[in-house]
């Protein structure tokens, strides 16, 4: 199983719905400058993810105290 800090790899541009539901033990994730389409509920039930953090130069999503965003049109 998964385990604390997950790191998407760079050449990943989209997440499906419940790709990760139930990981109960990552406890973070690191998104990638490639990820454009990340689903909402892609991490549902990962009952220790405490927050996101998004590549700089990532021109599709920012991260905010942890939460993803979208940042078109920001």
């Amino acid at each position: 199983p998964l385990k604390g800090q997950l790191t998407i790899p760079e050449c990943v541009t989209s997440i499906d719905e419940d790709a990760f539901s139930d990981c109960d033990e990552v406890t973070g994730v690191s998104l990638p400058v490639s990820l454009c389409d990340p689903a909402g509920d892609s991490f549902s039930d990962c009952d220790k993810l405490s927050g996101f953090t998004v590549a700089s130069g990532n021109t599709w999503l920012r991260a905010e105290d942890g939460v993803v965003y979208s940042a078109v049109n920001d």
